[in-house]
């Protein structure tokens, strides 16, 4: 299948191994940075956790209804 490719495109084999080259290194970059922002996204759930935690265990500190 790839034969008839090539035999039919007119594209050197040294183009399309550059070009795929290319494409896996954009495509590595993209996971990398994809793991990057849901690392990220996970460390801001953990600390909103924490936070939270902490404002419900001090509610019962406020006596104005309005700033519960």
């Amino acid at each position: 299948m790839f034969e008839e490719f090539v035999s039919v495109s007119n594209v050197e084999l040294g183009d399309l191994k550059t070009a795929n080259e290319h494409l896996q290194d954009s495509f590595d970059l993209s996971e990398k940075r994809v793991k990057g922002s849901w690392d990220c996204i996970d460390s801001i759930k953990g600390v909103s956790k924490v936070l939270f935690r902490e404002w419900e265990s001090k509610l019962g500190q406020y006596t104005n209804q309005d700033l519960r």
